[in-house]
């Protein structure tokens, strides 16, 4: 099933705000621990 522009926009902009807060993050390890949160997301969407 394919994404609507409007869907891909959505994601897009879920990932952005995602990698934002991990840009803000000051602590490495909980840096590390949100970036890894993420790609796992991903790769479970990819999957999908």
């Amino acid at each position: 099933m394919a994404m609507t522009d409007r869907q891909f926009k959505g994601f897009v902009s879920f990932v952005v705000d995602a990698l934002r807060d991990v840009q803000s993050e000051k602590e490495p390890i909980k840096q590390q621990e949100k970036l890894e949160r993420i790609i796992n997301n991903l790769r479970k969407t990819i999957k999908d």
